[in-house]
């Protein structure tokens, strides 16, 4: 499954999920040629670069709620706020990281989820040498906190990073503590309540298909 982003224009309607694959690639297009100091840009150009068709690329657009002008194209500011309000960059969502070993460290050093949408807030694991200690300037706190202050803070949104074996009790802890949204860095498929969004990315699996595909 994929977590959908609020569309304000059309949210009664269903978004196609290669859409939103799709958008994501526009909008960091156009991320690069506003550096450039483009002032008009055409679902052509967008289309030579993300290699796409016009007319795929203008559908997708249209559905994000961008609008264009004939024979001129979108303009750069307008496009890239309403492509950022679509796919909820523009409203920074707070989440929890449960599982600080080397995955988790190097997704606390990332430090650009905030980009992204998505802003991890607090850490948690039961290694006492990592509790009360920062990564980042985030917090890792002991994991038995993590109900009280998910509940507290109102948090929807969890990414596991654990072992294999604590995938399943992780999530369930998240799903307990009433998140919604949940990223799961492993192979474990997860089982939820219908009303629980799962995205799964495993680097290993991801990696294995790359070369794969490389043969």
């Amino acid at each position: 499954m994929i977590i959908l982003p609020v569309n304000k224009k059309r949210h009664n309607e269903p978004i196609p999920e290669p859409t939103l694959r799709r958008i994501p690639k526009y909008y960091r297009f156009l991320l690069s040629e506003q550096n450039k100091d483009t002032e008009y840009i055409s679902a052509t150009t967008i289309a030579e670069f993300t290699k796409f068709k016009p007319i795929q690329v203008r559908k997708d657009l249209q559905i994000a709620g961008a609008v264009g002008r004939p024979k001129i194209g979108y303009e750069m500011k307008s496009i890239i706020k309403t492509l950022e309000s679509f796919l909820g960059y523009d409203n920074i969502t707070e989440s929890f990281l449960v599982g600080v070993g080397h995955l988790g460290t190097a997704l606390l050093n990332h430090g650009q989820f905030d980009e992204h949408g998505v802003s991890i807030v607090v850490a948690f694991d039961n290694n006492p040498t990592l509790i009360d200690t920062t990564i980042n300037g985030i917090h890792i706190k002991d994991v038995k906190k993590f109900k009280n202050l998910a509940e507290r803070m109102n948090i929807k949104v969890g990414i596991i990073s654990v072992p294999e074996e604590q995938v399943q009790a992780t999530c369930d802890m998240m799903v307990d503590a009433g998140m919604k949204a949940i990223l799961n860095l492993s192979s474990t498929p997860l089982v939820v309540p219908d009303d629980v969004v799962v995205q799964s990315l495993n680097i290993g699996v991801a990696l294995a298909l790359l070369i794969k595909k490389l043969q």
